[in-house]
């Protein structure tokens, strides 16, 4: 399993990468606010999933910026290969909250990926 560096502010927006493997072109759209690390971590497992892909971390209060000397690996609810993408933000929130530490905030959605 993933482990993501992830910052406590996220909003809806997302910045679309690509990337492309010998299965078909993927779209990887990390959610604004995510530490630039999850992206890169986010974008090489993307390449390696087919199919819907979600990523979900739970939220931590303690946190506002991706440099604060706080900032823990949290365990991340990934969803792949799912019929759509609300069925992947479903498994991967659920995923997420199975794992999720007792003092950290609800599980969200932090990136999303599909074919193109």
């Amino acid at each position: 399993m993933y482990k993501f560096f992830v910052c406590a502010v996220f909003v809806a927006a997302s910045v679309p990468l690509m990337t492309s493997n010998a299965k078909a072109q993927r779209i990887l759209a990390p959610s604004q606010g995510v530490c630039p690390a999850s992206v890169d971590d986010m974008f090489d497992w993307t390449k390696t999933t087919e199919g819907f892909t979600a990523f979900a971390v739970p939220s931590d209060p303690y946190v506002s910026r991706c440099d604060d000397p706080d900032i823990r690996p949290v365990q991340a609810g990934i969803a792949h290969r799912a019929p759509s993408l609300e069925v992947a933000e479903a498994e991967a929130i659920a995923a997420c909250e199975t794992s999720r530490p007792a003092d950290l905030g609800t599980c969200m959605i932090v990136g999303i990926a599909w074919s193109e």
